[in-house]
């Protein structure tokens, strides 16, 4: 029997070729004549052995080589058992699936062809996750199939709090691409689009992008009651909590709102705040009022708030996690304490800080001390404030059978999953605003 078995090249193979399958330390004879003329590739991956009867090929280590016998040419890879399983598993759910096929090339296992049903894709996806595999999607989709694709990869990354993904689809394959700055982003977007076959690159941009972060903030004058239901412990002084029932605001908005129906409660304001990781956001409701300040060489007006003021300073991953600042300070002008015509302000300032796996709803207690809503005198004025001049304005309050409630709640924040803008009714957009 001749033999030419060269090192670490490998042959081209005449088409088509076989392929064959070995696990690693797997034997198979293979017939051949007894002048057969043998050559294989990559000497490290199998042996091939002469062994009268035929060649006794082994798998030595994982990988993919050439193998030719006279004119019978293989293309053999070696593989853990797990890797075998896998390929076994995709044949046969490919095999039953219009447009596609399976196959490996040197290096990876690939499904090739026209993707005529989205569903087709998502059984291959959960076929690699149950099998522990790895595979690269190289089908053409259909026009109205890569647009549902598309729709749920994209639905994927809100669910999974990736806010700044990017996707493109050409030459037959889909990729994701992230941020050079959101490296350590990578290895949860390969668990998710992995069993996809799809490839994630990280882009070449310098630029480092940190998650967007939306706070909803929800001011509310809440009866003792309603406090109490969702886990509030009515407090004789300041308090932050997370609220277990509550993991979004939604649900929160409309429990207040049926609560606002039925008189029990009263939402004063619900702003949204949205910043960078790391940045700050304030909500401040109320006003200002001038304090003239005059030195020997100049004149001027500093403006001094007062109100609610909320400053939220959220760190993120993009893995959902979420540390968050939170300082919230009223402020009340005391007019029964002025001087030369300048107000005193009675001043609540406290700040909390909260680690958040996800998604959660905090709720900020007891920031009015009582004196702050039992002075008679200036009630007049307190009802004036923006925002809080309701709540000063409620009998409730004032008897101390409802308390003021600040509920916070911060999410990565996707631009991909804000609403389109709606325009008044009977709005006519012009192309030219100018004509």
């Amino acid at each position: 029997m001749k033999w030419f078995i060269p090192f670490l090249l490998l042959i081209p193979l005449p088409a088509p070729a076989s392929e064959l399958w070995l696990k690693v330390g797997e034997t198979r004879t293979l017939p051949a004549s007894s002048e057969a003329t043998v050559r294989v590739g990559a000497r490290g991956v199998l042996r091939a052995i002469d062994n009268g009867a035929g060649v006794k090929v082994i798998g030595l280590k994982p990988g993919t080589t050439s193998l030719a016998i006279d004119g019978t040419s293989y293309l053999v890879r070696v593989s853990s058992s797990l890797d075998k399983e896998f390929a076994l598993a995709m044949r046969q759910a490919v095999g039953r699936m219009m447009g596609l096929k399976f196959y490996t090339d040197q290096k990876q296992f690939v499904v090739s062809g026209t993707l005529l049903r989205f569903a087709d894709w998502l059984f291959l996806a959960e076929v690699t996750r149950r099998n522990g595999g790895e595979f690269l999607f190289r089908a053409h989709p259909l026009p109205d199939v890569a647009e549902e694709a598309m729709e749920h990869l994209r639905a994927l990354a809100l669910k999974n709090g990736f806010p700044i993904v990017r996707f493109s689809a050409g030459n037959g394959e889909f990729r994701v691409h992230i941020p050079k700055g959101a490296q350590s982003l990578r290895t949860a977007v390969e668990r998710v689009y992995k069993p996809f076959g799809i490839s994630v690159d990280v882009s070449g941009a310098d630029l480092a992008i940190a998650p967007l972060v939306r706070t909803r903030v929800i001011l509310a004058e809440v009866s003792k009651s309603f406090s109490q239901e969702i886990g509030i412990q009515w407090p004789g002084e300041y308090k932050a909590q997370m609220i277990p029932r509550f993991k979004d605001s939604e649900g929160l908005l409309l429990s207040l709102r049926a609560l606002e129906a039925q008189g029990h409660a009263q939402i004063l304001a619900s702003p949204t705040l949205l910043c960078r990781s790391g940045s700050t956001a304030q909500f401040h409701a109320g006003g200002e009022f001038p304090i003239r300040m005059a030195t020997r060489n100049a004149q001027g007006v500093i403006w001094k708030q007062h109100g609610v003021i909320l400053n939220v300073k959220p760190r993120a991953d993009f893995q959902g996690a979420i540390s968050l600042e939170v300082e919230t300070e009223i402020s009340l002008l005391d007019m029964a304490h002025a001087v030369d015509g300048v107000p005193a302000v009675k001043k609540n300032r406290v700040r909390s800080h909260f680690d958040l796996p996800g998604r959660r709803t905090i709720a900020l207690s007891g920031l009015l001390r009582q004196e702050l809503g039992e002075s008679k005198e200036g009630l007049p004025f307190l009802t004036g404030i923006p925002v809080l001049g309701r709540l000063f304005s409620s009998q409730k309050f004032l008897n101390h059978q409802t308390e003021l409630v600040v509920f916070v709640t911060p999410e990565i924040h996707s631009p991909e999953g804000d609403e389109p803008l709606q325009m008044p009714e009977g709005w006519v957009q012009r192309a030219d605003a100018s004509r």
